[in-house]
């Protein structure tokens, strides 16, 4: 394919609220892209001569959600690659989150986006990647490779009253619409949750607020239906919660201090009449072990610390895994022995370094989880809630 920014673009943070100081890049109808017909394109980003520690993000202008493609140091080149979706202008939108830097950007394939073709998952490029990950950018797949898996939106179960586990997905970040400003009430929409469902177990991630105060989460308005999370001035807080949600919405209400930066991402949600309940427990080590790749453990969840042992108090364990890369990037998933994987991000595993996340599995057969990587890494498991039936 090609470079679609030939010289090297100054990307800056934006300075206060309504300042864009975002780079649209046309990424149709140039080199082998076509120029209708495009649903997403794959594209490498490289950041240069950054003056701060940084993240470049970057998504189709219109669209509620980002993702990060570049995490680079100070005083550093760093690239990254990404599947990113196409507006309807053929653009993509590219923003840093910190200081100034150098951009480049080359198109290294596209997606079809099923109007010119049969195959809606044929990919046109040199390179295959699997579909980015929250935590960090993948690396290309060897070829030949499975065409990339699009995580699918859970459907409700029948009986429409139970908790659907769904691992953890990125539901709504602010930084693609500005920071949530004092005592604004934001209605999102959480991507990959459904309509019927009337409450979600989240975490809550905060960050670059001006000032200290509280979030106010869920329906607004309603006292009693509204969860509270407190927030650090300069500092990055997560908290796990669960919120009622109404048609795939919730309202997010600041303080009258503070300006803040609001990540939500789902871990599970309920559908029905019931109430969704969790209970956090203190940290329980659930298993420290290594993946090959390939192999899938089977480890039982019920009973281990605080957990109950009797299954039908239980319909799943919050956990947070520690994974640690050994050479390649990929997802550490968990979900219930005689269920299944669901496709979505669950645990990311770096190249190099650890990483933490928070997950949800539904606990199986015999209060069973399984566990599976699809790369090498050294992982340790810590059970520090669970979701009561």
């Amino acid at each position: 394919m090609e470079k679609v920014l030939e010289t090297r673009c100054r990307l800056q943070q934006d300075r206060w609220k309504g300042d864009s100081r975002r780079l649209f890049a046309k990424v149709t109808g140039q080199g082998g892209v076509p120029e209708t017909g495009v649903a997403a394109v794959l594209v490498r980003v490289t950041a240069m001569g950054n003056n701060a520690p940084t993240t470049i993000r970057a998504w189709a202008p219109g669209s509620s959600s980002s993702v990060p493609v570049v995490r680079a140091p100070m005083n550093s080149d760093s690239s990254g690659d990404a599947i990113i979706p196409v507006s309807q202008n053929g653009t993509i939108a590219i923003a840093t989150i910190a200081g100034a830097t150098d951009i480049a950007v080359d198109v290294l394939g596209y997606y079809p986006d099923g109007s010119e073709t049969e195959n809606k998952a044929e990919v046109v490029s040199d390179t295959l990647v699997a579909p980015l990950s929250e935590f960090e950018p993948v690396a290309p797949a060897p070829a030949p490779a499975p065409a990339p898996v699009t995580p699918a939106v859970p459907e409700v179960s029948p009986d429409g009253d139970r908790f659907i586990g769904i691992g953890s997905e990125l539901g709504y970040e602010s930084i693609t619409q500005g920071a949530i400003q004092p005592g604004e009430v934001r209605t999102v929409t959480l991507t990959g949750l459904p309509i019927e469902a009337t409450s979600a177990l989240v975490t809550i991630t905060t960050s670059e607020a001006t000032k200290k105060g509280k979030l106010r989460i869920g329906q607004i308005g309603e006292k009693v239906n509204a969860a509270k999370v407190k927030v650090r001035k300069n500092k990055t807080r997560t908290s796990i919660v669960v919120v009622p949600v109404s048609g795939g919405t919730v309202q997010i209400a600041a303080s009258k201090k503070p300006s803040v930066q609001v990540k939500v991402e789902i871990l599970g949600y309920r559908a029905g009449g019931g109430v969704l309940g969790a209970r956090g427990i203190t940290a329980e080590r659930l298993i420290k072990t290594k993946f090959d790749g390939v192999e899938v453990k089977v480890i039982r969840a019920t009973g281990v610390g605080s957990v109950p042992k009797k299954m039908k108090k239980v319909a799943g364990v919050i956990l947070r895994i520690t994974t640690k890369g050994r050479g390649a990037e990929g997802r550490l998933a968990a979900y219930a022995v005689g269920g299944a994987d669901r496709g979505t991000r669950s645990a990311s595993v770096a190249a190099s370094g650890s990483t933490a996340s928070i997950v949800v599995a539904e606990v199986g057969d015999k209060g069973q989880i399984a566990l599976a990587s699809s790369v090498p890494t050294k992982a340790i498991v810590h059970v520090i809630g669970y979701i009561r039936r």
